[in-house]
């Protein structure tokens, strides 16, 4: 899996609560309590297919700079327990590092290890033949600051900027400290070349470079990281080596395997401060002057932790259940660790092209599992935060003019080519049809129309893959081609949204077109096993007697059974295809009924069974994300409101297993976030579909003021909408435009135990 995971978003400060429109929206009562803290240890448990994969470390909000432990434990280093390094069952540090993702599938980064020594030999060359033994019980985390004790009595503090990594390393009295610096530190799957290094011991820096090859940058070649390293206290010696051989007090080297080692005797306290830059040595000393000079680690800290409060606070809940509440606060928490920020505090950015760019206006980000992103971080941004929307939709624009087509899995300065479908068109029409500033819609349009649109695709096609003028011929991606299926049902999301983008900038005729394609997923239903297959170029069963519940080669991370829910966008169209709203939503709530017994055979200890493959209903993986909301999209409204309710409670917590599976960037988190409030976005689109909400009173800081959503009577128990209305017009559908959730307004629902009439159409 690519990156799947947790859920929901954040809280609040009474002070800051009150709504721009206190007679609509009066200042909530003093009995509904509004504490709830971040974990960032939400996420780092699970096991298998449902490991939350969170980073664990020191990071501000979007930043280049994820400064964290890569560790090992009773999984040992096993990579599917490893994507971001750490694992929260692990008691072993191997090293600190600097680069990490979060919550993804698949392993990169993990560069730049760093490590304390004691009573060790400096000489050997390899930072893994230091691991030390982490008092577990010491380890801390919040935004912004890791902290942990190691059994050797070294004491471990880390904060950073966007762009600077900053230690604290307290040693024990009587011991002889080191610094180990890694350059060859790398994750599973990665290596690391062409490395530099140099050592001013007269000005305390140690600057270098060297290139990252992980597991999916290996695609275009790797990412050069270039850093200035500078310790806040004098070393009387340092050490380098090589894989060659010890180098000694050399002031500079190249080759492979390289590190130094630097001493500091009779130091106790050790401060260390590490700029990196993705463009050159020049950018990372600017970043490291710029967002640090002088200021200590503890200044640092508490800056960055002001600038996640200020984004944690965007949504605020009130009253329920505090460990929802924490649910939902650290899910806004996981929406901010990606994408990340590559271009320097000049705006310089290292291209896809080789090229150094420069940003103007917004910073360039990469580091976006779009195939999962769409669905919810990215409705997420453009519902609460423009800027952070802004920068992802230029930045993929800007990527699509550097290199000649539009990206599926950007990270580092490159493309990693993994999953499927095109779906940067869903992410920018979204934050253009939602009215995004800084995004131009004619702009954007015009470059993602020529491969979804010319009967010739440009180079690197739709979504950088083949099938797309089959796609614009048939109506659906053929058998010939590898997860065919999910192809056509993703091209024809892709197509929805790029039809609503046309629509808004005017082109009538495109829009037309892609109208009539975006139904296209309705040639490769099979009547007889009421599913999507595969088909050939003539219309023929191409796999007829595979089981609907095998995960083959037709589907991407599914399989038939979860696949055929995949056209939200055509909810009424797929009803149709099963007979009509009753036939379907008697399919679908089946469907949840047999995954909701076979989850509970379960032993909750049973770690192995829980993280493995779910053939129905499976939360852990995106194309079942939306399922709980095609009821209310097709007037079933009460069935969405029973499932969505069920899987926020059952599968997402305030645990170090509260995510489902990997958050990819975000994206379980957010969808946690938004089934909270009883929205859900219906990605590429103004649509959202009505839920539950789960608490009595929740304040979205929009642009512009707050948007308010009261749900009278909402508990654990009373699940189900008796009635709704925006200020005080009875809404009589389960559905709400963009630009209904404006500044003053009040959204209000009335909760009961029962199910009701509402809705229902």
């Amino acid at each position: 899996m690519r990156a799947r995971s947790l859920l929901a978003l954040t809280l609040a400060s009474l002070g800051a609560c009150a709504s721009s429109d206190e007679a609509a929206a009066p200042t909530p009562s003093p009995t509904l309590d509004t504490s709830a803290r971040v974990d960032p240890f939400v996420g780092t448990g699970g096991f298998g297919y449902s490991f939350g994969s969170a980073f664990v470390g020191a990071l501000a909000p979007n930043g280049l700079v994820k400064l964290g432990p890569d560790t090992s434990g009773p999984a040992g280093t096993l990579l599917s327990q490893h994507y971001s390094g750490y694992w929260h069952k692990d008691d072993e540090l191997l090293a600190i590092s600097h680069l990490h993702l979060h919550g993804t599938g698949a392993t990169d980064y993990g560069v730049l290890g760093v490590m304390p020594l004691v009573a060790r030999d400096p000489k050997k060359a390899r930072v893994v033949d230091y691991g030390e033994k982490m008092d577990k019980a010491t380890e801390q985390a919040s935004p912004g600051r890791y902290a942990v004790s190691l059994t050797n009595g070294v004491g471990i503090e880390l904060t950073a900027t966007t762009r600077v990594g900053v230690h604290r390393y307290t040693f024990p009295a009587g011991a002889d400290p080191w610094l180990f610096v890694d350059l060859a530190h790398h994750l599973s799957g990665g290596t690391v070349k062409d490395a530099a290094l140099s050592v001013d011991p007269a000005s305390r820096r140690i600057t270098g470079k060297f290139r990252s090859v992980g597991g999916m940058s290996g695609g275009f070649g790797g990412y050069d990281v270039f850093f200035d390293l500078r310790p806040r206290a004098p070393f009387s010696e340092h050490i380098i080596g090589s894989k060659g051989g010890e180098l000694g007090g050399a002031p500079s080297a190249k080759g492979d395997e390289l590190s130094v080692a630097l001493h500091f005797p009779g130091v106790t306290e050790l401060e260390v401060a590490v700029g990196l830059s993705l463009v050159d040595a020049e950018g990372a000393t600017k970043n490291l002057e710029t967002e640090v000079a002088d200021a200590s680690l503890s200044q640092i800290e508490a800056r960055t932790a002001a600038d996640w409060s200020s984004l944690t606070q965007k949504v605020r809940v009130y009253g329920g259940d505090e460990h929802d509440r924490n649910m939902v606060k650290t899910g806004a928490y996981h929406a901010y660790m990606m994408p990340t920020v590559i271009s320097d505090v000049d705006g310089r950015f290292m291209g896809p092209d080789g090229a150094i760019h420069a940003a103007d206006g917004y910073r360039q980000v990469s580091d976006l599992s779009l195939w999962d992103t769409y669905r919810t971080l990215h409705p997420f941004y453009d519902l609460v935060s423009h800027d952070v929307a802004r920068d992802a939709a230029r930045s993929l624009m800007t990527f699509s003019k550097l290199a000649g087509y539009f990206p599926r899995w950007p990270i580092a300065t490159g493309e990693a080519g993994t999953m499927l479908g095109a779906s940067a068109e869903i992410a920018i029409a979204d934050a253009v049809i939602k009215g995004v500033p800084g995004v131009d819609g004619a702009e954007a349009y015009s470059l993602l129309r020529p491969a979804a649109m010319d009967p010739t695709p440009p180079p690197g096609g739709r979504g950088g893959r083949s099938g797309v003028q089959d796609y614009l011929t048939l109506g659906f991606v053929p058998s010939t081609e590898g997860r065919s299926v999910s192809l056509t049902v993703e091209f024809a999301h892709d197509d929805f949204a790029l039809s609503n983008l046309a629509a808004l900038v005017g082109r009538a005729d495109d829009h037309a077109t892609l109208e009539a394609r975006r139904v296209g997923y309705k040639a490769l239903f099979d009547p007889s096993s009421g599913t999507l297959r595969s088909r050939t170029r003539e219309g023929a069963l191409a796999k007829p007697d595979t089981s609907p519940t095998d995960f083959s080669s037709e589907f991407a991370e599914a399989n038939a059974i979860q696949t055929v829910w995949g056209a939200p966008h055509d909810a009424l169209g797929l009803a149709a295809l099963f007979g009509g709203p009753d036939a379907m939503a008697q399919r679908l709530d089946a469907l949840f009924e047999s995954s909701k017994a076979a989850w509970e055979d379960i032993d909750p200890s049973d770690e192995l069974r829980r993280g493995l493959v779910q053939k129905g209903f499976w939360p852990a993986n995106e194309p079942c994300l939306h399922m709980p909301y095609l009821f209310a999209q097709i007037g079933r409204p009460t069935l969405t409101q029973r499932w969505a309710r069920w899987v926020l409670s059952t599968y997402f917590s305030d645990r170090a297993d509260g995510l489902p599976g990997n958050d990819d960037g975000g994206t379980m988190s957010t969808f946690a976030v938004f089934t909270a409030l009883g929205l859900y976005p219906l990605a590429g689109s103004d649509r959202y579909t009505l839920g539950s909400p789960v608490f009595p009173r929740a304040e979205l800081d929009v642009p512009g003021g707050t948007f308010t959503i009261v749900a009278d009577g909402a508990s654990r128990e009373a699940i189900y909408v008796q009635s709704v209305t925006l200020d005080g017009a009875p809404v009589d559908r389960p559905e709400l435009r963009h630009s209904d959730l404006a500044p003053g307004r009040v959204l209000r629902f009335v909760m009961g135990t029962e199910p009701s009439a509402w809705g229902a159409f």
